[in-house]
Parts: C-alpha cells; sequence; structure tokens
C-alpha cells in the first residue's frame, strides 16, 4: 500500500509494525479476513474509480472515497449489495440445528400418536427423517456481517495508519443500525417458527420419550471409563433427585472417580474423603488421622466405614 507520510523514517517505523502485526496474527484470523478483503477490493475496482496519483487530496463533504479507501457509505452499500443479498449457505451446523429440531418434533409426535393409537403402535417401524430444502433456509445471519465489517475496518485501520484515508471510522450509528436490524429480523423469524431457543445451549433438553435411552446409556458405562463414576452420580442427582446446577455444582464432581486396589485396601466396606485447598493441598485446619487398615499412602485421609460394627473414630477434642 503506497504511502502519503513524507518522513522516511516514521514511514519505516510504521510498515515494521504493521508487517509485526501481520506475522503475529492467528492464522484463523488471517484466514478469514484475507478473502473478505479481496472482495471489498475487487467490488470497489469495479464500483469506483482507482485512486489518483497526487493522494490524499480534499475531499468535500458527503463525496464518496475512490479506490477501495474505506468509509462507512462505501461500507454500508458494499454489505447490501454483496453481503445482505447472498443466499444462505447451508453447512454441517445448519443441517445439524435442523435435523435436530425436527428429530424432536418426530418424537413428540410419534409418543402422542402412540398413546391415541395403542393397537396400531406395535405394528409400525421407525420413519426416516427428510430435510427439504425449505426446512433448512434462513436469512442472512448477524455471524458473516460481523465478519465482514470486522474485515473491512481493519483495512481501514491499515489505510489509517498510512495517511492515505481521511474519513472516519466506519461505526457509526448507521452500520449500528444495520446490526440491529438483522437481530431483529432474526427474532421476529424464529419467533414465528417456534424456534426453541435452548436447542444446544446448557437449557437443552429432551423429551420424556428419550429418557429410558439416556438413562441406559449412563448407566451402561463400564468402570474402565475414567469419568464413568462421575457421569453415573451426575446424572443420578440431575434426572432423578432432580436438583439444580446450583446444588451439583457446589459438589465437584470433577474428582468423583472409581479407585481399585486388588492388594491392599480397607477390610470393611467405606469410601474416603479429603479436603482440597486451591492447590490440591490439604487443609490445615483438618485433623490428620492414621488407620492401621488404610495403605501408607492414604494415612492422610479421613475414613467413613460404612458398616454399623466399626463405627468412624471420634474427633480428637
Amino acid at each position: 500500500m503506497s504511502s502519503a507520510i513524507e518522513n522516511p523514517r516514521v514511514s519505516a517505523a510504521i510498515e515494521h509494525y504493521l508487517l509485526d502485526l501481520e506475522n503475529t496474527q492467528p492464522k484463523n484470523t488471517r484466514r478469514s479476513y484475507l478473502p473478505k478483503q479481496e472482495e471489498w477490493k475487487h467490488w470497489c475496482q469495479v464500483n469506483w474509480p482507482a485512486i489518483p496519483k497526487v493522494w490524499p487530496a480534499p475531499v468535500p463533504q458527503g463525496q464518496q472515497l475512490p479506490g477501495d479507501l474505506v468509509d462507512e457509505g462505501k461500507l454500508l452499500l458494499f454489505m447490501k449489495e454483496v453481503v445482505m443479498s447472498r443466499p444462505p449457505r447451508k453447512g454441517k451446523r445448519v443441517t445439524n440445528d435442523k435435523k435436530r429440531h425436527l428429530e424432536s418434533q418426530e418424537v413428540k409426535r410419534a409418543v402422542k400418536w402412540r398413546k391415541t393409537h395403542p393397537a396400531a403402535a406395535a405394528n409400525t417401524t421407525s420413519r426416516t427423517l427428510t430435510l427439504s430444502r425449505t426446512s433448512l433456509r434462513s436469512g442472512c445471519s448477524i455471524t458473516p456481517v460481523r465478519g465482514y465489517v470486522s474485515a473491512i475496518q481493519k483495512l481501514y485501520d491499515e489505510q489509517k495508519s498510512w495517511g492515505v484515508n481521511p474519513a472516519a471510522r466506519p461505526q457509526g450509528v448507521a452500520l449500528k443500525a444495520l446490526k440491529r436490524s438483522i437481530l431483529a429480523t432474526a427474532w421476529n423469524r424464529k419467533r414465528k417458527e417456534y424456534t426453541d431457543r435452548g436447542v444446544g445451549t446448557l437449557r437443552d433438553v429432551y423429551a420424556p420419550a428419550q429418557i429410558p435411552d439416556h438413562t441406559n446409556v449412563a448407566w451402561s458405562e463400564r468402570k474402565e471409563i475414567a469419568c464413568a463414576l462421575r457421569t453415573q452420580v451426575d446424572f443420578l442427582f440431575g434426572n432423578h433427585m432432580l436438583l439444580r446446577s446450583g446444588n451439583r455444582l457446589p459438589m465437584e464432581l470433577a474428582y468423583c472417580f472409581p479407585l481399585d486396589l486388588p492388594n491392599e485396601g480397607l477390610k470393611v466396606p467405606g469410601y474416603t474423603t479429603k479436603a482440597q485447598g486451591l492447590q490440591d493441598q490439604p487443609c490445615p485446619e483438618w485433623p490428620r488421622r492414621r488407620t492401621p487398615t488404610l495403605p501408607a499412602w492414604m494415612k492422610d485421609r479421613h475414613v467413613i466405614t460404612l458398616t454399623a460394627s466399626r463405627p468412624p473414630p471420634a474427633s480428637p477434642a
């Protein structure tokens, strides 16, 4: 990019740090920005005159800048003619979301149909879900719009650093109104379609007919899986005891795992608990106890027996 800065030392410093920024930029960001910036430059080359040789020059207020120089008016026109008029993409993510929604609706209808037709339900076979093109269509989302705006604003920042762009940064009221309009349109469309806003989030739920399947999967995990016990205990609390996340998170089930002692261990059934600090260190206020039935590496744990014949030792005064 040509520079309008006359001082060569200042121009060299700007070039050095812009190249350093380009080299240290994340690969995914660079991979996302470059195609959008090239598309912007091609669109400007077709619709706007080239930058004159004598530049920068005074530009009257309200007149658009030549070439690929970024200003808010050209950016809004580019978003309207190129990005907003583009048909939506049909990627795997959109297809999976629509398929999940259709499957949940199909399960609900199947449960209702079995209740009303119990005799015919035994002779029916599972139906295959087909996704039509109309079910996958959706309007322009806010994600690609934000991606284009961010890429072109970065191009503006580079032009401003070189001193070739006299316009203000394109982030005025009109551009914010464009983003709000897209969000409002998407919200109204989902409201009319009765779209579940909890799909794919922590609030995502499953139909009552799917509870037996989830239960069988959760309780069929083997002990070879390290997180099997943690998953089963959390499933027990959440689905059978109906505890909320506010009651389950303080339990810290992340450290809940089975432990096998083939050649050593307790003589009576029991479990051990250990108070941990922020750095996984024993809390100093807990009393240290020694039990002869424990291995050497478990002597500092607090043992609680599960049998009535051997109650836990009394805490020291």
